[in-house]
């Protein structure tokens, strides 16, 4: 369970206020209630460091962001972009990328889900 004082900061700190020009205003707004409604979940989350649509600067502030959630983690393969693990898209597929992120997704859930 995450503390009040962890909420308070995710919720109201850096990472919000320094959210991409493009969460702001409207986006903001869902993305802070997103937040509220899952910020004690288990969450893993992959970004590529080379995506031209997600800045690394942007992704960073993410990772800022989920330092501060206990049960969250966050993984960047940095010689992925947009979209690394879609097979359906050969303009975006990075198949050894992809394999890193599917294993560091599947070692997660065998450590967070029930059995």
């Amino acid at each position: 369970m995450c503390s009040p004082a962890a909420k308070r900061d995710f919720l109201g700190g850096e990472a919000l206020r320094k959210s991409p020009p493009l969460l702001k205003p409207c986006r903001r707004a869902q993305s802070k209630r997103i937040a509220q409604e899952s910020i004690c979940k288990q969450n893993s989350l992959h970004f590529g460091g080379q995506d031209p649509y997600i800045p690394r600067s942007d992704v960073a502030v993410v990772e800022a962001a989920v330092a501060l959630l206990p049960g969250a983690e966050i993984f960047v393969q940095e010689d992925a972009g947009h979209a690394f693990h879609n097979r359906v898209a050969p303009m975006f597929c990075r198949p050894e990328a992809a394999a890193r992120a599917w294993e560091l997704t599947t070692e997660f859930l065998r450590r967070t889900l029930p059995v």
